[in-house]
């Protein structure tokens, strides 16, 4: 279920600027970058060559973001990213058959951490902090049970634990916007992300609140990512 909706988003990165490097030898160079222009990369781990974005202030310990069901490397919000970068070395990449990644897309959870743990490895990190979005918690979650000392710090946006009220609800409620963006010529992350908001006014408040939550959880995820 997983693979298949993902499969419905999984099109190759607009900006596919492609290197293939050496892990660490290559994130060095990515300073100075924004997530605009910052290089895609690649690295071969458990036989998939995984796309991904590396920049920003270089330290010991990086933060590898882990998206959203659906999304690839152009779904990040770059002004989020960019924050981060101005403090923390930040990593996103695409998920097994999504975006520029090789492979069959993922079809379980615990075989997504698997690879999620291979690509860690394979860019020659022990240890992570780790920021998580939506189905990219369950992925972390999973991925602690498996290997805990890999992740020193997590913080975990918008998920939940398997069970969790609502949690089941998710692959439905991803079908239903997906087919009402079919119906309405629009991109289904309009009604699975944002509100639906009946008034003449709508655009700017929603872009209002988009704003403020941006800002909030950019000065919240800057304090958490550097204590």
């Amino acid at each position: 279920m997983i693979g298949f909706i993902s499969s419905l988003f999984s099109q190759t990165n607009n900006s596919e600027i492609v290197t293939s490097i050496n892990a660490q030898s290559g994130n060095a160079m990515n300073v100075g970058y924004t997530y605009a222009t910052v290089p895609t990369q690649f690295v071969e781990a458990n036989g998939i060559k995984f796309a991904y974005r590396s920049y920003g202030k270089e330290g010991d310990i990086p933060v590898i973001y882990f998206n959203h069901l659906t999304a690839n490397l152009d779904n990040c919000d770059p002004r989020i990213m960019d924050a981060i970068a101005a403090q923390r070395h930040i990593i996103s990449f695409d998920y097994r058959g999504v975006g520029a990644t090789t492979g069959k897309q993922g079809t379980s959870i615990p075989d997504m951490a698997k690879d999620a743990i291979a690509f860690i490895h394979a860019l020659g990190y022990k240890q992570v902090d780790i920021l998580a979005f939506s189905m990219g918690g369950f992925i972390t979650q999973e991925l602690l049970l498996v290997e805990p000392q890999l992740a020193r710090k997590i913080i975990l946006a918008g998920t939940g634990p398997r069970g969790g009220k609502g949690v089941r609800d998710v692959v439905g409620l991803t079908y239903k916007d997906i087919f009402k963006g079919i119906f309405t010529f629009r991109d289904p992350k309009f009604y699975l992300f944002f509100m639906d908001i009946p008034d003449q006014n709508a655009h700017l408040l929603r872009m209002k609140l988009t704003t403020l939550l941006r800002m909030k959880m950019t000065r919240s995820l800057r304090l958490k990512l550097t204590t």
